[in-house]
């Protein structure tokens, strides 16, 4: 579900890649949410998983975004979304088969900031949760 001129964002982990160092793969869609939306979070999953990457070797250009973890999630004026106990209570109840923790999580998180989820990820498709919605 896709939802037009969202007032807040959260960025997937490739979107935040994408958006810092090859732009020209984000959708105009994305584009123009990440440039209208009043607030453009960065889950701190993300830098877990941008970490994780990095230290098994899948992902060694994140070495310089994890350094100034702060200065990345600022040169998308972004905010920082933190982890909450409710989050890892709902990723865990999704009614998705979706096993990834980190998408599970995004879409946990997407919800209570009541932000729409900037992805280019398939699996959202078949995520069918009130309050979630993606755009890509």
């Amino acid at each position: 579900m896709a939802v037009t001129n969202p007032t807040a964002v959260l960025l997937d982990t490739h979107t935040l890649l994408w958006a810092l160092v090859d732009p020209g793969r984000l959708s105009p869609s994305a584009i123009e949410a990440m440039t209208t939306a009043q607030s453009r979070l960065v889950s701190v999953a993300t830098c877990w998983e941008l970490a994780i990457k990095h230290q098994s070797g899948k992902l060694p250009a994140a070495a310089a975004l994890l350094e100034d973890w702060d200065d990345t999630v600022a040169r998308v004026l972004g905010s920082q979304l933190g982890l909450q106990p409710p989050d890892a209570i709902s990723a865990a109840r999704l009614p998705w088969p979706h096993k990834d923790p980190f998408d599970r999580m995004l879409a946990a998180q997407a919800v209570r900031a009541n932000a729409v989820l900037l992805t280019k990820d398939s699996a959202f498709d078949s995520l069918r949760w009130p309050g979630f919605s993606a755009i890509w």
